[in-house]
């Protein structure tokens, strides 16, 4: 099974068409150039890659993919 992180990095790169790399995961999503829908994109892929719901007002606080990492690993997604 992949690593968390790696995933969540293969789902936002896919929704940008990019390759993130670690270097990137500190990286806002402005910075990343990811718009409003793409957002919820986003938030959708991670909630049906691990099989969770994802409230909005939490959504609104995953600003990279280290805060979507620590937001997984609170709800106990580990990798």
């Amino acid at each position: 099974m992949k690593a968390v992180k790696e995933k969540i990095r293969e789902i936002v790169g896919h929704i940008l068409e990019v390759n993130l790399h670690e270097r990137d995961d500190g990286k806002t999503v402005m910075e990343l150039g990811v718009d409003s829908l793409q957002c919820i994109e986003i938030v959708i892929d991670l909630e049906e890659e691990f099989g969770i719901k994802i409230q909005d007002s939490d959504a609104d606080g995953l600003k990279t993919v280290n805060d979507i990492d620590i937001y997984l690993e609170a709800r106990g997604i580990e990798g």
